[in-house]
C-alpha cells in the first residue's frame, strides 16, 4: 500500500459518513488528504458549483471544507505519523530480534551484525522501556518515573525466568 493510499484511508476515517461514496464525501476526503480545491474537484469528479451548493446547504460540510480543514489535516498528520512510526518500529524490532536470536543460538554473526548488536543493545534499558510504554499510552507522561523500582522489577522478572529455566533443565 503506498503512502497516498494510506493517507486517503485515514482521511476517509475523518470524514463523517465513511460509507458515503458520494462525490461530496470524496471531495472532502481529497481536501483533508492535502489536495487543493481544484485538485480535489478533479479527483472527486465534481464541480465548483456543486461544492458551493454543499457549503450553503450543509453546515458540517462547510466547516470541514473551510475552518475545520486545518484541524482535520492535523489529525490526519498525527494518525499518519503514528502509523508510519509504529510500522517502522515493528520492522526495527524484528531486525533486533533476528540478530539477537542468531547471537544466542550460537550462530556466528558477521562483523556487521556484531556491530549492529552492540549498538542495539544500548537501546534496551529501563529508561527506553518507559519511553516506549509512554508512546504506547501505557504510562502517563506526567507521572513521575521511578527508574530504580523499574530496574528492580525487571531484574526480579529476569531472575524468576532464570530460576525457572534452571529448574526446568534439572528435571
Amino acid at each position: 500500500m503506498d503512502n497516498l493510499t494510506v493517507s486517503q484511508e485515514i482521511a476517509e476515517a475523518l470524514v463523517p459518513g465513511v460509507q458515503d461514496t458520494t462525490k461530496k464525501a470524496a471531495y472532502l476526503r481529497e481536501r483533508i488528504a492535502g489536495f487543493n480545491v481544484r485538485e480535489s474537484l478533479q479527483r472527486a469528479g465534481c464541480s465548483m458549483r456543486s461544492v458551493n451548493r454543499w457549503r450553503e446547504e450543509d453546515p458540517e460540510f462547510n466547516h470541514l471544507d473551510t475552518k475545520g480543514l486545518i484541524e482535520a489535516r492535523r489529525e490526519l498528520n498525527n494518525q499518519y505519523i503514528n502509523l508510519e512510526f509504529t510500522r517502522n518500529m515493528r520492522l526495527a524490532l524484528q531486525k533486533d530480534f533476528d540478530i539477537l536470536l542468531k547471537s544466542v543460538s550460537g550462530e556466528e554473526l558477521t562483523s556487521q551484525e556484531h556491530q549492529y548488536l552492540l549498538k542495539a543493545r544500548n537501546h534496551y534499558t529501563a529508561q527506553q522501556l518507559v519511553l516506549i510504554k509512554e508512546l504506547a499510552g501505557e504510562v502517563e507522561k506526567d507521572k513521575e518515573l521511578d527508574f530504580t523500582s523499574l530496574t528492580f522489577e525487571l531484574r526480579r522478572e529476569r531472575e524468576q525466568v532464570t530460576i525457572k529455566a534452571s529448574s526446568d533443565g534439572m528435571s
